[in-house]
């Protein structure tokens, strides 16, 4: 199934980040239906091969390359589609708004991470069903996924190209807080208290 447009995607991303969005209260949230994901879709084994997610863009991997990518639920303060399994996600070098960012709420909103350093560190996650199409029901909540949670996904490249980076994820592996793994040293951490622009 073809994807929505991720280039509009990518820019309601902007427009929602950042100084003066709104956030939802967690119970007016869709919950996700998990009798249609995979069984093996949540793993608790820790996925090998990780690459950073700028990186993937940076070489311009092909559709149908299976990856591997570390990062956080986030980009914007609604980071999940409600209707649809469907989230965005931060890769790692890219570090959360700390108490001193004065835009955004949340830490996973990144708003004080300018949008030109946000956008090659993002990427747009999908879950298929065994149709090929996007599952009909929001990811928030499937095992215990949520804003601000830090994942690993193995999956397969969907589209790379100046309108973003779509995986379609076959596997995600769940952080719990405290755990190790590794991390990415591409991309600079913004500063707190920096000014936003998105």
């Amino acid at each position: 199934m073809k994807h929505v447009s991720t280039a509009l995607l990518l820019a309601a991303t902007l427009l929602t980040a950042g100084c003066g969005a709104k956030d939802k209260a967690t119970n007016d949230h869709a919950k996700a239906d998990a009798k249609l994901f995979p069984a093996t879709l949540l793993t608790e084994a820790e996925l090998e091969g990780e690459i950073a997610i700028a990186k993937v863009k940076a070489d311009k991997l092909e559709a149908g390359k299976v990856i591997v990518v570390t990062g956080m639920i986030g980009g914007r303060a609604e980071p999940f589609n409600e209707g649809l399994a469907a989230l965005f996600l931060v890769d790692e070098a890219i570090k959360p708004a700390g108490d001193g960012c004065p835009c955004g709420s949340k830490p996973w909103m990144f708003g004080c991470t300018d949008a030109k350093e946000l956008i090659p560190h993002l990427a747009f996650v999908r879950v298929l069903g065994t149709d090929g199409k996007v599952i009909k029901s929001t990811l928030e909540g499937f095992g215990g996924l949520s804003g601000g949670s830090e994942i690993t996904i193995q999956g397969t490249v969907s589209s790379n190209d100046e309108n973003g980076l779509v995986i379609d994820a076959t596997a995600i592996h769940v952080h719990e807080e405290g755990e190790d793994h590794d991390e990415h040293e591409e991309g600079d951490e913004h500063e707190e208290g920096e000014d936003c622009d998105h």
